[in-house]
């Protein structure tokens, strides 16, 4: 009889300490506090999501829909980690991203971390994740030629055969999570969405900017004119998932939010009508964590589909009202 009570008390403790991961462990280790990611669980927001909308409810009402029932969740879901910390002098509640349901909590102890962790609204905790970069700077070099020259790449997926049956993405708005836009460019500049188009949570910069011309190239790739992009009437809209020296995870999903639902450049006025058809997220990272279906449901759930390609890195790309692939092409290929 002894023997099943230690091991039902260890399966307890196992199925406890499970919920946190191994980095947080390894953190508290070495020091007294951590900063920490806590997720909650979401499903109950999405449920009262399909509950509540009505059937034929347009695309801006799913969205909205979605946005409430997840700000909704969030902020009940989170009351009772808010009492914790409101009792206690050292943690600090840092932010909340209600897109995936998480609070991010600054110098939290073991102790709390354990208070925490044993709340059935509580899904998992992972260490607030920040990726520091060597400062880089742009050499993109601005130039007044266009040339109207159809780039190979746009040449070999036969872009030109749809553009000549009328189809240039005319009416699509393209969302870019990446490094920025340079808005100035000659092939970006005339069929960028000035209204709700641009959100840098990191700078609070006014205009798109890119430092590190990533995510000038990708949005060129997709929306540029003069031969360059495969949907050239298409208009585009940005959001600065890093800067020149980091990487943080919490504002990278702050970008996904103003996608789902776009506000202006302060986090303010809210407008879920000005939402893109299409989210773009093209960059690289060897972290699972960094996209762990963190918003999937989410974006799904309001009228996008999701379809996620995985190798040694993963790229992403949300859609509504498309069936799309992203094309791939060796570069010796050319001809």
């Amino acid at each position: 009889m002894v023997q099943y009570r230690f091991l039902a008390l260890a399966a307890a403790t196992i199925a406890v300490t499970a919920k946190i991961s191994v980095e947080v462990h390894r953190s508290l280790e070495v020091a007294k506090q951590s900063n920490i990611r806590v997720k909650f669980h979401c499903g109950e927001a999405l449920a009262n999501h399909r509950r509540r909308l009505k059937a034929g409810a347009s695309r801006t009402e799913t969205i909205e829909s979605v946005v409430h029932s997840l700000k909704e969740h969030t902020r009940t879901s989170q009351a009772l980690v808010k009492l914790l910390l409101a009792n206690q002098s050292t943690a600090v509640e840092v932010d909340t991203t209600w897109i995936d349901c998480s609070m991010y909590i600054d110098k939290v102890t073991n102790y709390l971390m354990y208070e925490i962790n044993a709340l059935p609204q509580v899904k998992s905790i992972h260490l607030a994740s920040v990726r520091a970069y060597n400062e880089t700077k742009s050499h993109d070099q601005p130039t007044s030629t266009v040339n109207e020259v159809i780039e190979w790449g746009i040449e070999k997926i036969k872009a030109p055969e749809l553009w000549a049956k009328g189809i240039k993405g005319d009416g699509i708005v393209v969302g870019i999570i990446d490094s920025g836009v340079r808005h100035t460019h000659k092939r970006l500049s005339s069929n960028w969405r000035q209204e709700y188009g641009w959100f840098d949570p990191y700078d609070n910069t006014e205009l798109p900017n890119d430092p590190w011309s990533h995510g000038t190239h990708v949005t060129g790739t997709i929306v540029g004119t003069h031969g360059i992009g495969v949907a050239p009437n298409a208009q585009w809209i940005a959001c600065k998932g890093w800067n020149t020296t980091m990487n943080i995870r919490r504002l990278l999903v702050k970008c996904a939010q103003f996608m789902l639902c776009p506000h202006d450049r302060y986090g303010n006025n809210a407008d879920c009508s000005k939402a893109p058809h299409v989210i773009n997220n093209s960059y690289g990272s060897y972290s699972r964590e960094h996209l762990d279906g963190r918003y999937d449901c989410s974006v799904e759930s309001s009228g996008y589909r999701s379809r996620v390609w995985e190798r040694q890195q993963w790229a992403a790309l949300y859609e509504f009202g498309l069936s799309c692939r992203i094309p791939s092409s060796d570069c010796c290929r050319r001809h």
